[in-house]
């Protein structure tokens, strides 16, 4: 996460969360940890500073809204026209800033009311007529992760950054667009996507526990979501963490 536990020298110690359990010598604590650096669930009802949208025409509409439905909570963007029969490009691109991030994952959720699909080529620049999502290290020059896609319900997409960015050829920075797009020419729920529980993942939570000679432990883990990856290290007093 952001907080000071992102290296092993740091880990952040989980004695005060044990609780005796019973009248035995057993005990119990827990942590929920997560590493989500940056995101949005719409649970605001309005897109904050990082968003900026537009549509190629008068009848476009971008929204945060509850009318049809979220993947996470009650609001979620939803993309497409006012008034039926004019084909109208949606965009909404998120910044962020992911210099330095060694493992960035894009998660999010997306949903299809009906929605033509309209693919998007591999690379473009400036706007392509299409749906689905893509990135830009410069805002200019755009790589598609996410292509025109029929779903039925709210579906999750994870797409490794660093992976993309690498085979795009192109450095992830302080300035990394992702855009969201929706291209189609009728009303929700005629047509029209959803967008939803976007989050960027990345780098790693350290947490430590005492086992004393002769103990035991047993270790429990629940995924909420996002990829896991856990990992057990003992502490080797002559070289640190194995």
């Amino acid at each position: 996460g952001l907080g000071g536990n992102d290296v092993t020298a740091d880990a952040q110690d989980l004695s005060p969360t044990f609780i005796q359990l019973g009248s035995g010598a057993a005990s119990r604590g827990a942590v929920m940890g997560g590493s989500a650096l940056a995101g949005d669930n719409f649970e605001s009802g309005a897109l904050d500073g990082s968003w900026t949208t537009s549509s190629s025409a008068a009848v476009g509409r971008i929204q945060v809204t509850d009318a049809f439905g979220a993947a996470g909570g009650s609001d979620a963007l939803l993309m497409d026209v006012t008034t039926d029969g004019n084909n109208n490009l949606n965009e909404a691109i998120w910044t962020v800033d992911l210099s330095g991030v060694a493992t960035p994952i894009l998660r999010f959720f997306h949903n299809d009311f009906g929605d033509e699909q309209t693919s998007l080529p591999a690379t473009f620049a400036g706007s392509f007529n299409g749906d689905g999502v893509a990135f830009s290290v410069d805002g200019t020059n755009w790589h598609t992760i996410l292509n025109a896609t029929n779903v039925t319900g709210w579906t999750e997409v994870v797409v490794d950054m660093g992976a993309a960015a690498a085979a795009a050829g192109v450095t992830l920075g302080a300035n990394t667009q992702i855009k969201f797009q929706q291209f189609d020419n009728f009303a929700l729920p005629t047509d029209g996507r959803g967008y939803d529980e976007i989050e960027i993942v990345g780098g790693a939570d350290w947490y430590s526990f005492q086992v004393n000679d002769g103990e035991s432990a047993s270790i429990v883990y629940e995924e909420q979501g996002g990829v896991p990856n856990v990992e057990l290290y003992y502490d080797d007093p002559t070289g640190g963490p194995t």
